[in-house]
């Protein structure tokens, strides 16, 4: 029996040995993430994975569909590397916030966006769903290798049928990490010289009344420069402020106007000059505060927001930091409920140290779950587990401050039940809130009841609320957030009070609309790009990737193991089975005593 059971480990570990060396999944060559492609320079649709180049648009500001429900990346050639090299990914797709990527002129946009299948018309291929999701593992920074692709001529190697069909098949790729072998690799004409990198000087951080100063040292051989800025607060790559514009000087000014407090921007410059390759662009990210936030007592305070997918998702966190002068931490989870929220309050909020917590819980847990016609977490549960949070809370020494959120949206083309067999539109939400309030009350806690003052201004839950989703908080939603959370936190932690940043001097508002002239010719304004993000419930292995931080762009713990690490795998899995082999059948028998 010991041998039988010896042989199975045995041969367990040789398989796995084994199979640690074949190939891997599909989206997988040589070690690397494979991207599919499946046409080029075309606005596109559903199941498309577009590659977007110069010849097809210098920036992607002004299409219809505003690329909102895709992911996307920008790729830059680079001489020193010889590959093309991320410059930026953008996992979010939300329905109503345009990406506005500009193209480099050395470079190209991916723009992918999954099918859906209408029984009528299937528009849900493989490689699309693959590329969609394989985004979600690739960083900034990586390398790129382009197979079955020829920039230049705009041309994609698709062998057949329609890009929505079974039998659609491509052989354009794009392979991230190492140079694959065995493989054509597509390579830009290199012929021309190339302008080296402009360095450019603009502060990280800046009060929103400075506007943001950007200047550039002079890049030999340049006649002009091509400058963009795009709005990087909730989605990477969003809303171009600066749209290719042409500048001759070494210096710009964006004016406060332009700008929100609490906002990122992204500026981009490249140098251009006859017979040379335009040079790689440069990239920097700057982090508008508002006025408050420069002398604020926030600064040295570690502020921790908690809550479910309206916190977690980019938005008024962030801009909630640029109005207290610290970097708030986002304790959110996407479809979080208070029973998770209490199984990770020490990992995600207490080791912070916490000064503040603002904690926001409730539209998951109140959600009705249809088969059964009950709330996910009843209202007493819900109660109780809130109060175990703020004991929790209080016995760590941090200060605790309730939020109400806001109602869910129900009008056409807003919310609408049933996904995942749940109901979040119930009016239920409502005696959420006021368990709430009741628990500010026990237990003497601030409370920004955001829910009140919403009904309170007359501010309809549609304007709130994103379309097409109705339970996720617009762009007004998220900025009406960071400033009320903003003011209560002003007015009742500190003397001095809060000063709304729309307020200005009449000198001031002469002297800015001075500036704002003569920089209006060639500066877009922004849009208002209300935002919409997907579903607060349970979600799928893909959504929960779409929910990663686009901004930073962080390689994903799932990405695929290298070369070396299968080959440390199976030199492990190897030895092991040799000791097994050893333990079962090496050793010599003894000879039994007489």
């Amino acid at each position: 029996m010991k041998k039988v059971i010896c042989v199975m480990f045995v041969f367990l570990l040789a398989s796995l040995a084994l199979i640690n060396t074949l190939p891997g999944q599909r989206a997988r060559a040589d070690g690397n993430i494979v991207l599919g492609v499946n046409d080029i320079n075309k606005s596109g649709g559903e199941g498309h994975s577009l590659i977007l180049t110069p010849s097809y648009a210098k920036t992607l500001a002004g299409i219809s569909h505003g690329f909102r429900w895709w992911r996307s990346a920008t790729f830059e050639w680079s001489d020193a590397d010889e590959a093309y090299i991320v410059r930026s990914v953008n996992l979010t797709a939300d329905g109503t916030n345009d990406k506005q990527h500009y193209i480099p002129e050395n470079g190209f946009v991916l723009a992918v966006n999954i099918g859906n299948d209408y029984g009528n018309v299937n528009y849900i291929n493989e490689l699309s769903s693959d590329c969609y999701a394989n985004l979600a593992k690739i960083a900034v920074g990586d390398k790129a290798y382009l197979s079955g692709i020829d920039i230049a001529s705009g041309t994609v190697d698709v062998s057949a049928g329609d890009y929505y069909k079974d039998g659609f098949v491509s052989n354009a790729k794009i392979y991230i990490g190492e140079r694959p072998s065995g493989v054509e690799i597509y390579t830009p004409d290199t012929s021309a010289p190339r302008l080296g990198e402009v360095s450019v000087a603009v502060k990280t951080k800046v009060a929103i009344s400075e506007g943001i100063v950007i200047n550039w040292a002079e890049a030999e051989n340049a006649e002009y420069y091509i400058l963009n800025v795009n709005t990087s607060t909730t989605i990477e790559d969003g809303t171009l402020i600066v749209n290719n514009l042409k500048v001759t000087e070494t210096a710009y000014t964006i004016p406060s106007d332009k700008l929100m407090a609490g906002g990122k921007y992204t500026v981009s410059v490249a140098a251009y000059g006859e017979g040379y390759r335009s040079s790689f662009n440069s990239r920097k990210t700057v982090s508008v505060l508002s006025d408050n936030a420069a002398n604020s007592k926030f600064k040295d305070k570690t502020v921790v927001a908690f809550g479910d997918s309206i916190t977690y998702i980019p938005g008024w966190v962030t801009m909630l930091s640029g109005e207290l002068g610290t970097d708030v931490i986002n304790a959110g989870v996407g479809g979080d409920k208070t029973t998770e929220a209490l199984a990770r309050i020490d990992r995600d909020v207490i080791d912070k140290n916490p000064d503040i917590v603002i904690i926001l819980f409730g539209m998951n847990d109140q959600a009705i779950y249809m088969p059964t016609g009950k709330s996910l977490v009843e209202k007493e549960q819900y109660r109780e587990n809130f109060r175990t949070i703020i004991e929790k809370l209080h016995q760590s020494g941090a200060e605790v401050v309730l939020l109400t959120g806001n109602n869910v949206c129900t009008d056409s083309g807003y919310y609408k039940a049933g996904q995942y067999d749940l109901d979040y539109g119930t009016g239920k939400l409502s005696e959420y809130y006021d368990i709430l309030r009741e628990l500010a009350g026990e237990y003497n806690l601030n409370i920004i009841d955001m829910n009140k003052r919403i009904a309170d201004e007359g501010i309809a839950d549609r304007s709130i609320c994103a379309s097409g989703d109705g339970i996720h908080l617009s762009n007004e939603g998220k900025a009406k957030f960071a400033q009320w959370i903003a003011e209560y936190m002003y007015n009742e932690f500190f003397e001095g009070g809060y000063s709304d940043p729309s307020e200005t001097s009449e000198e001031e508002s002469s002297e800015e609309s001075e500036e704002s002239d003569e920089t209006s010719e060639t500066a877009n304004s922004a849009a208002s790009d209300e935002s919409k993000d997907w579903v607060i419930g349970e979600e799928s292995e893909e959504e929960d990737e779409s929910n990663e931080s686009a901004s930073s762009a962080e390689k994903s713990e799932d990405r695929p193991a290298t070369l070396r690490d299968k080959i440390i795998v199976f030199v492990i899995a190897v030895g092991i089975l040799g000791l097994l082999a050893f333990l079962c059948f090496g050793k010599p028998k003894k000879n039994k005593k007489e």
